[in-house]
């Protein structure tokens, strides 16, 4: 432990006395682990943390998909009825409704984000208000009472927090509405992206080209595929109004992971692996060059006493300090970033709670920095610690005893390196590029 701390403070010494590769390779770094770990935290919230739902593996999104260019739309609500009524692949449908509303008769008028659902939504998804009680039967049949669940972020913001909330009346669209409830924390997000402010009871619709979305739960055992075939013989059987409904197939998408949208992620996420690549091959490249011009320090230190595996480890500790700096600073940058993410809702998984840096995002960016210590600060501290100490005491100039043969590989390296940087940056702006393309 002893000889630990004083190399980690030569280490620190050393790269003091260089401000300006220390600060070049920390922000490098930075960059590279700070866009790696931002995309991991959107992939851990939204694709490999569990929704908070109860049989949340069964859980998926019914809409309609263009045959022809892929583009996704909610679906008309007399299919929408169809399916809920006649699938038996399906355990149960719960329509939803989505739309921005005029907040009134509270604090400054403004436009707010509100989702319509049914009497049995919080029950479906195995949920419980955070205060008061849900809609009922009666409140959400036509003509029901004008009542309202608040946002669980509506709800702090608006009322601080206070139980007196409830029995309050607002104004939403012009008419006043009752609040019933709170809901959950975790379902502070719509099940199509974005916060949302106020829930109110969804109403049947007799209107034919109305639009509505739904989540579904499969039966045990019901595959994707087969509820998929299942819809689209029968909506193939529902009469609507418009004859270009025959170019629209049903689309089932799982909840949790799936869809474009994952896809977007995975593409991100290899995209910024790849910069992060390039980031360690650049910084291993100023590894190398600041190693020539320490030859003379090794040599005397290797004179001294000291063999090649204790430079090797004294640079390596070099490099860990340095990785350590470039993660702290790039965890800052993702979770700068992480807001901006939240738009990416893969599949409907949105509605988890918003995406942030947790336990395993932490320990994700700590992986990362190490891995990115060794893939710089390795190879080049094994080559840099290659020493002819006794050529070089006897020229009197430590680090010109390299033959020619040695300058020669030193080129061919630094060449398949700066050749290595060239493809993977071609190949990130691809990736970067085809993921753009996804999520248009």
């Amino acid at each position: 432990m002893h000889t630990l701390t004083r190399e980690v403070r030569f280490a620190l010494r050393s790269l003091r006395r260089s401000p300006g590769f220390t600060l070049v390779t920390v922000l490098t770094l930075a960059l590279g682990i700070g866009a790696t770990t931002a995309i991991f935290s959107a992939v851990n919230r939204l694709i490999l943390d569990r929704l908070p739902f109860a049989n949340a593996d069964r859980l998926v999104d019914l809409s309609r998909v263009d045959r022809k260019g892929g583009v996704m739309l909610a679906a008309r609500a007399p299919v929408v009825d169809a399916w809920r009524e006649r699938a038996h692949t399906l355990e149960a449908v719960e329509p939803y409704r989505t739309d921005r509303i005029l907040l009134g008769g509270t604090g400054e008028p403004a436009m707010v984000t509100g989702e319509w659902v049914s009497s049995s939504f919080l029950h479906f998804l195995g949920l419980a208000p955070a205060l008061g009680r849900s809609f009922t039967a009666e409140e959400a049949a036509s003509g029901g009472p004008n009542v309202v669940m608040l946002g669980y972020a509506l709800w702090q913001q608006r009322f601080g927090g206070s139980a007196q909330a409830l029995g309050r009346t607002i104004d939403l669209g012009g008419a006043p509405y009752t609040i019933i409830g709170v809901m959950p924390h975790r379902l502070q997000i719509s099940a199509v992206g974005g916060h949302v402010e106020v829930w109110l009871p969804l109403h049947p619709s007799t209107d034919a080209t109305s639009i509505i979305g739904a989540i579904a739960r499969l039966r045990p055992g019901v595959t994707v595929a087969q509820t998929q075939r299942e819809l689209e013989g029968i909506q193939a059987q529902v009469p609507v109004p418009s004859t270009e409904e025959r170019h629209w197939a049903a689309n089932v998408t799982p909840l949790a992971g799936g869809g474009n949208d994952s896809d977007t992620l995975l593409l991100l996420g290899a995209a910024v692996a790849v910069v992060l690549l390039i980031g360690c091959a650049n910084v291993a490249q100023l590894f190398l060059a600041r190693g020539t011009a320490r030859q003379h320090e090794m040599v005397v230190r290797a004179s001294l006493g000291a063999g090649r595996a204790r430079l090797v480890r004294q640079l390596l500790v070099e490099g860990f300090l340095l990785a350590g700096a470039g993660g702290a600073v790039g965890l800052l940058l993702a979770w700068w970033s992480a807001g901006a993410l939240g738009g990416l809702r893969a599949s409907r998984a949105a509605l988890a709670e918003p995406i942030a840096i947790d336990a395993r995002v932490l320990i994700f960016a700590l992986a990362v920095s190490l891995l990115s210590a060794l893939l710089f600060a390795l190879i080049p501290a094994l080559r840099i610690t290659r020493l002819d100490l006794g050529g070089a005491l006897r020229s009197g100039a430590p680090g010109s005893g390299g033959t020619r043969e040695r300058a020669r590989s030193r080129g061919v390296l630094i060449g398949v390196e700066v050749a290595l940087s060239v493809v993977l940056l071609t190949a990130a702006g691809l990736l970067i590029r085809e993921a753009i393309t996804l999520q248009r």
